[in-house]
């Protein structure tokens, strides 16, 4: 019933696809959350992009975007308080504060503010998908402050160049 409830909320909703490449939009309503949600695929690339992440009730919590990569290996780098920094390999769900972007493997994660809470990277870190074991690198964003207003999007930017991640804005 309540799944049922939440499709009839989902009024914009499309693809296209020249079946190679596309883009997916939608207004999400799931389990008492809402987002916008956009997604373009091309041969090489994806991106996902989340904005307007709201809760409808008071009982929802933190809410919290998860960026997952379990196939392209390299360093990780973060902006945080103003000083670029590497991740050491090995790092599982550490808390860095005050981050801007982060940035993996050619790709950005750029964060439309200086995000005040605590940024969860991991770095390199075993994971067992169906009994095989794999490197993995994630960052956990939460789209809430403490008092329950969103705040938060990260965008992400593919072929970023490291170097030039303090100068990129939107």
């Amino acid at each position: 019933d309540r799944l049922y409830n939440d499709l009839l909320r989902m009024g914009m909703t499309g693809s296209v696809t020249d079946g190679i490449s596309g883009l997916s939009a939608m207004n999400l309503f799931s389990h008492d959350i809402t987002a916008r949600k956009a997604m373009a695929i091309t041969p090489t690339t994806l991106v996902h992009l989340v904005t307007s992440v709201r809760c409808t009730t008071s009982s929802c919590g933190d809410i919290v975007t998860t960026y997952e990569n379990r196939v392209a290996r390299g360093d990780v780098f973060a902006s945080c308080n103003g000083t670029v920094m590497k991740v050491p390999s090995n790092t599982l769900r550490s808390e860095y504060y005050g981050c801007r972007w982060v940035w993996h493997n050619k790709t950005g994660y750029l964060l439309n503010i200086q995000y005040p809470r605590g940024l969860l990277i991991t770095n390199g870190v075993d994971s067992t998908i169906n009994g095989s074991t794999t490197d993995m690198f994630s960052i956990a964003v939460s789209h809430t402050s403490p008092s329950k207003q969103p705040f938060s999007t990260m965008v992400t930017i593919p072929g970023a160049v490291l170097g030039d991640m303090d100068t990129v804005s939107y």
